[in-house]
């Protein structure tokens, strides 16, 4: 890994799992996410929400999940970019995102086929819980794409039933990026 100037990702200190996978690079000065990435976003939240599969995904679901994802860029385009120490979108940008979602702009007919509720609970752990190192890290999957080589020993956290399907979608994301930059 140091001879061909790589990056060492140990699981066994977890906090160095984290990425910021809500960060991404702006085209003239907007946020404007490509459809890999909204795809790839709206696949980790629906992985959190819907992991123990008592509630099965909809298409409605998913696609009011995509739509969410999509206002909460268009939000940071008018509300983030104004601020002057403004530096990077977060998990914390979303999560106070879903809050003003939810009271300002869900629909009446959308709580039918959404349960904010249970979105919500399910997904606090990542975004001010025990799991919120995972969405808080400094990388983000666009920075790593420079890199020769990355690593991920996921020994650390193999038994890790929350953690593990998480990261395994972040190291498949970072895969398909860097062989689609080649």
């Amino acid at each position: 890994c140091l001879i061909n100037n790589g990056v060492y990702f140990d699981s066994s200190n977890k906090e160095e799992l984290g990425f910021n996978i809500f960060e991404i690079e702006k085209t003239d000065r907007q946020y404007n996410p490509t459809q890999e990435h909204l795809i790839f976003l709206t696949s980790v939240l629906l992985l959190i929400w819907k992991r123990n599969n008592k509630y099965p995904i909809t298409g409605e679901t998913e696609a009011i999940l995509m739509y969410l994802v999509i206002a909460f860029y268009k939000f940071a385009n008018t509300h983030y970019q104004v601020k002057h120490n403004f530096e990077k979108l977060n998990s914390q940008h979303f999560w106070d995102f879903i809050d003003y979602y939810e009271e300002n702009i869900l629909e009446e007919r959308q709580i039918d086929y959404f349960d904010f509720v249970s979105f919500k609970l399910l997904l606090q752990p990542f975004m001010i819980g025990e799991y919120r190192f995972v969405f808080e890290g400094e990388n983000s999957l666009s920075t790593l794409l420079h890199k020769r080589l990355i690593i991920f020993d996921l020994e650390g956290i193999k038994s890790d039933k929350t953690l593990l399907p998480i990261v395994f979608m972040i190291v498949i994301e970072m895969t398909l990026k860097k062989v689609k930059a080649l």
